[in-house]
């Protein structure tokens, strides 16, 4: 397989109306690769944010992105599985910023969807009110995003930015159009595309007896909570 995930510029922003059905958009994007005579395939998807893992089975990637757009109407990034696996372990090791009263620093990475060039990038930093920034890639921006905290240490979640604005300040510092996501998300899809393949293998070859099944909060392959 030719894998990748994807992930779409404002997906699910709930400022801008109600979040899309993701099963409906797979369905859509697979019946249209398959009109188009691509061998492409949405495989999985994880939370209504615009996160899907793709087999582009070969296929050239402009013209997925292409489908992906018309489907959706917005901006697509795909980045290659072993890539993506990388930057979450390097997200997963890096020191934490110093602690400061009532927030908690919330991972994350930030991609580029107009330039495609995952070439290092000359180390650069960056604050602002919404988090911390650390440039990895030209196409890749770790964050640690500022979630305040309530005098009870719990999320102050009408305060806490969207990762939405996490983009717009990368577009502020880096020009282009970003989107960003928190670890959890990306960890979380690439945990159910993982666990699609292992049931796909285990379907082809029935006598290897019975899978263990991953409970909800059981710990990914980085040691963090589903």
């Amino acid at each position: 397989m030719d894998i990748f995930l994807a992930f779409g510029v404002h997906v699910g922003d709930m400022a801008l109306g109600p979040r899309p059905k993701m099963s409906e958009w797979a369905q859509q994007l697979n019946d249209r690769f398959a009109s188009a005579e691509l061998r492409a395939k949405v495989l999985c998807w994880f939370r209504q944010t615009g996160n899907f893992a793709v087999d582009a089975a070969g296929e050239a990637l402009t013209e997925i992105r292409e489908h992906l757009m018309a489907i959706t109407g917005t901006s697509w990034i795909l980045i290659c599985l072993p890539q993506l696996e990388q930057q979450i372990t390097g997200a997963c090791s890096a020191s934490p910023p110093p602690v400061e009263p009532q927030t908690r620093w919330t991972r994350g990475l930030a991609f580029r969807v107009d330039h495609i060039n995952l070439t290092p990038a000359a180390p650069a930093s960056w604050i602002t009110n919404h988090g911390i920034f650390e440039q990895v890639t030209n196409q890749i921006v770790r964050v640690w995003k500022r979630d305040p905290l309530t005098e009870r240490d719990t999320l102050e979640r009408r305060r806490r930015p969207p990762w939405g604005t996490i983009s717009r300040d990368c577009s502020k510092r880096l020009d282009g159009i970003w989107t960003a996501r928190s670890l959890s998300t990306l960890e979380g899809v690439v945990t159910r595309l993982r666990k699609n393949l292992e049931d796909l293998t285990n379907r082809l070859q029935p006598d290897r007896g019975p899978r263990a099944v991953l409970s909800e909060g059981e710990k990914t392959r980085w040691g963090r909570g589903g």
